[in-house]
């Protein structure tokens, strides 16, 4: 699975991680594995995650590389302040739209604080 059998693979992906962030003279980043069978990766906040269920898929050096590359992209090009600036835009129309249509009820008002968070999560799951 791995190259480096004898490595664990948090500290694997870190070295390949401050490499490429070395090489390319940016701020490095922590990366970190998140336990589940998911086969997935996101950066939030200067930090990349891995699925553990995306260890197998990646293989060795190289398919980790391309992995972290992507989500080090990612970071770059700003994509995670652009959901979290959409996120907010959603959420200052939503309490505006409530605010002038006067809907007060508790369900209501759980409903729309709830959209925020959801699309945030959704967010990130699809990154």
């Amino acid at each position: 699975m791995l190259e480096s059998e004898d490595s664990e693979p948090s500290v694997w992906l870190q070295e390949i991680t401050d490499r490429i962030c070395e090489a390319n003279q940016l701020t490095p980043k922590k990366c970190s594995i998140i336990d589940s069978p998911k086969a997935n990766a996101f950066v939030f906040a200067d930090e990349i995650f891995v699925y553990k269920g995306m260890l197998p898929i990646m293989k060795n050096s190289s398919g980790a590389a391309m992995v972290i590359g992507h989500e080090i992209a990612h970071s770059i090009a700003g994509h995670g302040i652009d959901k979290l600036l959409r996120l907010s835009t959603l959420y200052v129309l939503t309490s505006v739209a409530r605010f002038l249509s006067g809907i007060s009820g508790k369900y209501i008002n759980q409903v729309i604080r709830g959209v925020p968070s959801l699309l945030f999560l959704h967010c990130l799951i699809f990154s």
